[in-house]
């Protein structure tokens, strides 16, 4: 039946404070308040994601600082029963036959054809994938598009969609089943906005959220890298 896995909960906290006098004035760029709060928004899913790809277990667990959070344990340091290695050459050369290779492991190790599956790529890897139609592909002086990327992978063990990611190093990958990896939040501690008392002249907040990762049969995914 397995073993049930286990995970710590990584705290993301980005504080934003603004001085009494920032706030008077015309910023250069129009960098108010409400403007900072707005752009933590937009950085806070990109922190999410780096932990929940590469995250590092902790046995300290620390509560975490404005620039660490509290460690949980990516779905990179899940995936040790199938975790291959290749040259940069080998791969480039033929993306296909090591991305089998391991979807061949995971499927000895009890994965399903059936699973809708996810390859997470670094940069480098995600151009070695989308060249897997180098050979096929075939344009006119008339076209005004050239188009050479595959988001859409349908191999021997299943479909799979490629996404980039800068979580990642440039020549690593990881593939893995979309049903059986979940991001959660806290109960009620989904990414927030939080107002914080006043110290001397400034106004000062956070953007708060608490989540984890849960990463069920990770025997039955792999990692590939150099």
């Amino acid at each position: 039946l397995g073993t049930r896995q286990a995970n710590t909960v990584g705290l993301f906290q980005v504080p934003i404070a603004t001085s009494g006098t920032q706030m008077a004035i015309n910023t250069l760029g129009g960098d108010s308040y409400e403007n900072a709060r707005a752009k933590v928004f937009t950085e806070v899913p990109f922190r999410l994601e780096t932990e929940v790809i590469r995250g590092a277990l902790n046995a300290a667990n620390s509560l975490g600082t404005t620039s660490a959070t509290r460690t949980m344990k990516g779905i990179r340091g899940h995936l040790t029963a199938v975790s291959s290695t290749v040259t940069a050459t080998s791969f480039a050369a033929n993306p296909h036959l090591y991305i089998g290779n391991v979807m061949d492991s995971i499927y000895s190790n009890g994965a399903s054809t059936s699973e809708d599956w996810g390859v997470i790529a670094g940069r480098t890897f995600f151009r070695n994938i989308s060249d897997l139609n180098d050979s096929k592909v075939y344009d006119s002086n008339q076209s005004q598009v050239f188009q050479r990327q595959i988001r859409s992978y349908n191999g021997p063990f299943g479909n799979m969609t490629v996404f980039l990611s800068r979580a990642l190093p440039a020549t690593e990958l990881l593939i893995v089943s979309r049903q059986r990896v979940k991001v959660v939040p806290l109960q009620g501690r989904s990414f927030g906005y939080q107002e914080m008392a006043r110290t001397g002249d400034n106004t000062k907040g956070m953007v708060v959220g608490e989540y984890t990762v849960e990463v069920h049969h990770p025997d039955a995914m792999g990692r590939l890298r150099v």
